[in-house]
């Protein structure tokens, strides 16, 4: 009994994915999962099982095609499901994992940025510190000094009116009690 033509290029095309399929594993198939994992981390270690746990009910669900049974109605179904919103979750961890590298690389970028406009700024105050700019040669120290004098004269001008305006008031409030 020979088969129809296009079944027997379907055939022809699952025996060639199956080898594929089976290439593929055998680097996991060679050694135990456990030594397989040991050198990934978490999310690769999670990637890795979402991957084999999905791979082998795919083959189970073709496994089902091949005997003649529904897919659809055996659990296998609902396991591959449950499997695929693993996929997701873990596509949706990747991204924000990316989003967070991408983030910091930026920040990073920018605090960068940020030091090597640091020289520039010493640059220009020692530029109008110089002698014929408006600061005329005085010291930073000079300055600081005279401005922390200026400071302290106004803030002790501003506390003896406060204390003048404090007096006056209790003044008018004695008078009108008496």
């Amino acid at each position: 009994m020979s088969l129809p033509a296009g079944a027997s290029r379907a055939l022809d095309e699952v025996d060639a994915a199956l080898a594929q399929v089976e290439a593929t594993m055998q680097p996991l198939l060679e050694k135990p999962l456990e030594e397989v994992m040991e050198n990934l981390d978490n999310a690769d270690k999670a990637k890795l099982n979402v991957a084999l746990a999905y791979s082998l009910n795919s083959l189970f669900h073709i496994y089902l095609k091949t005997q003649g049974q529904d897919p659809s109605a055996h659990p296998v179904a609902d396991e591959l499901a449950r499997v695929k919103s693993y996929v997701h979750k873990l596509e949706v961890h990747a991204a924000v994992r990316e989003g967070q590298k991408a983030s910091m690389r930026a920040a990073g970028d920018v605090v960068a940025a940020g030091a090597g406009d640091v020289a520039p700024m010493e640059v220009a105050a020692a530029a109008a510190a110089a002698p014929g700019s408006k600061r005329k040669g005085r010291d930073a120290d000079d300055g600081d000094a005279e401005a922390g004098d200026a400071h302290a004269a106004k803030k002790a001008k501003a506390k003896s009116k406060g204390k003048s305006k404090k007096d006056k008031s209790k003044k008018k409030s004695k008078k009108s009690r008496h």
